[in-house]
């Protein structure tokens, strides 16, 4: 892995870890109770994201994250995704992931752009292969 991304997985994992490690003092918990009633404002914290990879048109891949999968990808389709997927119309989901949050699926989706092109298709064939078989996604 890029050495780049690999302090950055690594501050990421130890945030990630000292947020969860945090008590919080009784008046603070009151206000997290009503920001959460407010669940129609704000998405809730535990909504789960998607890493995902997207076979353009020329055959590349390009690797993203989303909270909701059909609407990214119809961003892409549209012109109004990513800067790499406007230039390479149009894109076709062959690869997804459910995980439990932002950090976690940031973390996946740079260990994956990490991997060399052959990796990726690998990745993308065993993953087909536990589909057929019955296997959960």
């Amino acid at each position: 892995m890029n050495p780049k991304y690999k302090s950055m997985v690594r501050r990421m994992e130890e945030k990630e870890k000292s947020e969860s490690d945090r008590t919080f003092s009784a008046p603070f918990a009151e206000l997290q109770v009503q920001s959460a009633s407010q669940s129609d404002e704000f998405p809730s914290a535990d909504e789960p994201w998607h890493l995902y990879i997207l076979r353009c048109k020329d055959g590349s891949l390009y690797t993203g994250i989303a909270k909701n999968l059909i609407e990214r990808i119809k961003k892409h389709n549209s012109g109004k995704g990513a800067a790499y997927t406007r230039t390479h119309r149009s894109v076709k989901l062959v690869y997804s992931e459910i995980l439990k949050n932002r950090t976690e699926a940031l973390i996946r989706e740079m260990r994956i752009k990490s991997l060399p092109r052959l990796k990726k298709e690998e990745l993308l064939k065993q993953k087909v292969q536990r589909c057929r078989y019955g296997e959960t996604r």
